[in-house]
């Protein structure tokens, strides 16, 4: 099929830098809007409303799939024609609590779809756009809605038809469903009821038109509705979601009588929520973010942007907590929240990377996560297991062995070592808390960090070190596309070096561990040595060594190296100055040739990597292996929603300065920019390839030059597809991922320097001033031309603001 060129506008939201709440009932106003021209190849807007998210879906009026706190659906069933052709996509409109889809000039029709705060609820209005007489014809029946709760028929047993969980799809057998209709005596007020007959999921849906000759027709197989419509009128159509008839009906009820304020509100309300973010005197969130001021657009914009990617997925609909906080939005992922996380699979990886801004925005949240992680983690395991994709399990025992993805070690240690040293909160430290795994046993968080930090010590080592650890040659440990980056991998050795490193800096701070604080810095810096003189290679990348004797080093130029590199040695050791000058120096130059695409976002493998070579191949002769290698998060294609912040964070500690820091940020203010914004996707991409686009039914003009938010496929390869994948996910690059946050987390640390060590708020904080001083990165340091305030930033001795220029960083209290 045909690609077609779609315009979008995204909108921000206004308020992102004001940190006083909003309560007038006005409408919001939005910054300029973000424009751009795409296809087909990239993923569509989710419109969201802080209790679940729809996606939208390009025939203009459809939608799915439906995330709704456990209750998870679409409305595929539809169609929407004009003067008697399929609705053209020619433009998005997005914001997070709003999403337009205008067709072409010829058919001047749009469709708005929003969500009331906190309901189960979705409204869409479609309106001409023109005084020119057109005929609108759609039909559709559904929604369909199942639900994932435990009080379902049969909920243990195997084949129990539950629409929750990873790759499962949305409900979409009709069969299972029960359509009946209310008041069809009267098409104006009459009411769809869908009931799942699987579960206790209802929709309520209804269609109302102010278009004087608009004719609605109702029956068992659906909606019809057909007519001429001109500029000034309009049809209403509302679907309400709940588990009862009475439930969905009075929702339903609720806001058709007056849809226009629903409709209102359902923007004004998020915008109000999103704004209490930034407001040190709201209490809806626990913490809030510090608000940035600056003359400075593009950073400004970015800044938004990524501080709404985390926002947006918080979560009032799940079962174990007021507020909890989905990775991502996109796919048919949603959990219900039932076991004490999140809603969509949570990984401790994607949460690390953002851990800085939730720490800031919600602490209560952070620990609670925390805790979570702590309580589950197998202690009796060697290495310790960390529980990572908690809602998909039962609730005890629920990790997935001793790390399944080799990076939650480091993870693990980044987002407790971010929410300490950022709250404050030392007491927490060393609580015990009770573990699920262990009758009687408790362990603290101090515990569980000294178990992360010495995971190396249970597996293999490299043949040539007795510190360098072998975590093994499934792929899918690592970075799942690259079937090169295994084993012995130098970023995951800096980031044991960098735990062992930081631990030894805690309890140094705690005191009486002397003889422990020696053994963790001579282990780091064995580390630290071995995979410099073993791994580095010239040109500023590394090789992967492995524990088996005869097996040569495969060299991989890959991204991650430079950030857990940088993370590890430089924002939680505080010892990138041990790393050699020569290093440091090739892996800066290496960012900037090879990771950094120059069109808005990083590559996560070079193109020069011999694992892509294959990556532009011709769409018959590329193989299930070329077609992973196209993933456009962990390949050359692109790069995962948190990598871009991460590396400019890493970059810092590796160039010891902010220019290239700055440099990198500014060419991300693209993601947010009036002509060429996009999604804060899973993964955004910074190319396709000949096989997407075919793929896609795309021509290569027709693809972004900038960087943009794909639809690409996940593809599994032979190996994989043994072991029980299929062939192909469709579409798992979510529009919506937490890990964009990375970017508010390299403003706060690193742009702005607040960066809390393990003794400032262990040692005596009597002399304020003082403490706050000794948090203040590279406090002397020209930030590459950027000026700056970020205001009301909060410590445990009070709020601050931070400002920073070419002069570095100066403070004020709050």
């Amino acid at each position: 099929m045909k690609g077609f060129p779609i315009h979008v506008i995204l909108l921000l939201p206004s308020i992102a830098f004001t940190a006083v709440a909003n309560t007038s009932t006005s409408p919001p106003t939005p910054q300029q809007p973000i424009t751009w021209k795409h296809s087909e190849a990239r993923a569509l807007p989710v419109v969201s409303n802080f209790f679940g998210a729809s996606n939208l879906r390009p025939d203009g009026f459809s939608i799915g799939p439906i995330t709704l706190g456990g209750f998870n659906g679409n409305f595929f069933n539809s169609s929407l024609s004009i003067d008697g052709s399929p609705f053209k996509l020619d433009q998005l409109t997005w914001e997070s609590c709003s999403g337009t889809r205008t067709s072409n000039a010829a058919q001047n029709i749009s469709v708005v779809t929003r969500m009331p705060l906190d309901e189960r609820v979705i409204l869409q209005q479609i309106k001409p756009i023109s005084q020119q007489q057109k005929t609108i014809r759609f039909q559709f029946d559904g929604p369909f809605f199942r639900t994932c709760d435990d009080e379902d028929p049969s909920p243990n047993d195997p084949g129990y038809p539950s629409s929750c969980g990873w790759g499962l799809g949305l409900p979409t057998d009709r069969s299972n469903f029960k359509l009946s209709i209310i008041n069809d005596n009267d098409s104006s007020a009459a009411i769809m009821m869908v009931e799942d007959t699987l579960s206790k999921a209802v929709s309520a849906s209804s269609l109302v038109s102010t278009c004087g000759d608009f004719k609605i027709e109702v029956d068992n197989d659906g909606f019809v509705g057909e007519g001429t419509t001109a500029a000034g009128c309009s049809l209403q159509h509302i679907i309400a979601v709940a588990d009862s008839v009475e439930e969905a009906s009075a929702l339903l009820s609720k806001h058709s009588s007056d849809f226009d304020k629903s409709f209102f509100l359902s923007c004004t309300d998020w915008t109000h929520r999103f704004q209490s973010a930034f407001d040190v005197e709201d209490d809806f969130f626990s913490g809030h973010l510090p608000t940035l001021t600056t003359k400075d657009e593009d950073m400004s914009n970015l800044y938004t942007w990524s501080a709404n990617a985390q926002i947006s997925l918080m979560r009032t609909s799940m079962q174990s907590a007021p507020r909890q906080y989905v990775i991502s939005e996109g796919a048919s992922n949603s959990y219900d929240g039932s076991l004490g996380m999140g809603g969509s699979g949570q990984f401790i990886w994607d949460l690390s990377f953002s851990a800085a801004t939730l720490s800031l925005l919600d602490p209560t949240v952070a620990l609670d996560i925390l805790k979570h992680v702590v309580s589950n983690a197998d202690f009796q395991s060697h290495p310790i297991g960390v529980p990572q994709a908690w809602d998909s399990f039962l609730p005890y025992p629920n990790t997935v062995g001793g790390g399944q993805y080799a990076f939650d070690y480091i993870a693990s240690f980044i987002y407790l070592q971010s929410y300490f040293t950022l709250t404050g909160d030392m007491e927490s430290l060393t609580t015990p808390l009770v573990n699920n795994h262990e009758v009687g046993e408790s362990y603290s968080p101090l515990d569980f960090m000294r178990r992360i930090a010495s995971n190396y010590i249970h597996y293999p080592k490299a043949t040539k070190s007795n510190f360098l650890a072998d975590y093994g040659s499934d792929k899918r440990s690592f970075l799942e596309a690259a079937p090169t980056y295994t084993n012995v991998i130098a970023g995951l050795q800096a980031g044991n070096a960098g735990m062992q490193f930081s631990l030894a800096s805690l309890l140094e701070s705690l005191g009486g561990h002397e003889a422990e604080v020696d053994e963790l810095r001579f282990n780091a810096s064995s580390i630290l040595e071995d995979f410099v003189a073993l791994q580095f290679r010239e040109g500023g990348y590394f090789s992967c060594l492995n524990s088996t004797e005869g097996q040569e080093p495969v060299d991989v130029m890959a991204l991650a190296d430079h950030i857990y590199i940088g993370q590890g040695l430089g924002l939680i050791g505080d010892a990138i100055d041990l790393l050699p000058d020569e290093v440091r120096k090739q892996m800066s130059s290496l960012f900037f040739s090879d990771y950094l695409s120059g069109n808005g976002w990083v590559r996560a493998i070079s193109l020069k990597d011999a694992s892509m070579a294959r990556v532009n191949c011709e769409p018959s002769e590329c193989t299930d292996l070329d077609k992973v290698s196209m993933r456009s998060d962990w390949t050359a294609t692109g790069g995962y929603g948190g990598l871009f912040g991460a590396a400019a964070e890493a970059l810092a500690d590796i160039e010891g300065g902010l220019d290239g820091c700055v440099k990198a940020l500014r060419s991300g203010g693209v993601l947010a920019s009036n002509d060429h914004g996009t999604m804060p996707s899973q993964g955004v991409a910074v190319q396709s390839t000949p096989m997407f686009n075919e793929y896609l039914g795309v021509e290569d003009e027709e693809v972004p030059l900038h960087a943009f938010a794909p639809a690409f496929p996940e593809f599994f390869d032979e190996a994989e597809q043994a072991s029980g994948f299929p062939s192909e996910w469709p579409n798992t690059a979510r529009s919506i991922q937490n890990a964009e946050g990375s970017i508010v987390d390299v403003y706060i640390r690193t742009l702005f320097g607040w960066r809390p060590n393990w003794s400032t708020w262990t040692t005596d904080t009597s002399d304020r001033d003082a403490a706050i001083e000794s948090a203040i990165w590279m406090k002397d340091k020209s930030r590459g031309g950027f000026e700056g305030t970020l205001k009301n930033i909060h410590t445990p001795l009070g709020e601050i603001n931070l400002s920073v220029g070419d002069y570095g960083v100066s403070w004020q209290w709050q």
